[in-house]
């Protein structure tokens, strides 16, 4: 038969590890870089259109050792929370379908807690709800830890995000610390 091309090599078809690893590194090399605006920017009005709001901005460098906060979105915490999240919905695609109402919808959950309580506990008028929904976001981190824990141990994932969640606990309990600390002065 003139024409008819040869035998064809297919590729093997990806394994759920195999794209979870490359769905992470897309994000982690599409990924912007953030930190919160600073004092002394040029440009201290909000964007006028929903996605350049919701976008990140990478500010010049702040001239001063503090940033100013006017909303939970400037608060490093909270978009470290995020980019967390951002991860565990990433991870959690790769599981099995099974686990689509168990584990996955728990991580899941668990994961948009912790931004969700930060930002709601900035918005209170007080500091003690402010504290109190920042206990409720580490209470959800540790949640998380454990979830991925099992995760790992039923062969789900090898991407335990240990550092990230270290890395979250330790900003949410200085976080914690400050709050307390502005608490007692007002007593």
């Amino acid at each position: 038969m003139r024409g008819s091309p040869g035998p064809t090599r297919r590729r093997p078809a990806e394994t759920p590890r195999q794209q979870f690893s490359d769905a992470v590194d897309r994000m982690v090399r599409d990924a912007p870089q953030h930190t919160a605006p600073s004092i002394g920017r040029a440009n201290h009005h909000r964007p006028s259109t929903v996605d350049q709001q919701t976008r990140l901005r990478k500010p010049t460098p702040p001239p001063h050792h503090f940033h100013v906060i006017r909303d939970y979105r400037d608060l490093r915490v909270w978009i470290a929370a995020m980019d967390l999240a951002q991860a565990v919905y990433v991870t959690t695609a790769a599981f099995p379908r099974t686990e689509r109402f168990g584990l996955t919808a728990q991580l899941r959950r668990a994961a948009v807690s912790v931004p969700s309580n930060i930002a709601e506990g900035q918005v209170r008028d007080s500091n003690p709800d402010f504290l109190r929904f920042l206990a409720i976001a580490a209470g959800s981190l540790a949640e998380m830890r454990t979830q991925l824990l099992v995760a790992a141990r039923l062969q789900y994932t090898a991407e335990t995000h240990e550092a990230e969640i270290d890395e979250l606990a330790r900003q949410i309990a200085a976080l914690r610390a400050a709050v307390k600390r502005a608490i007692d002065q007002t007593r």
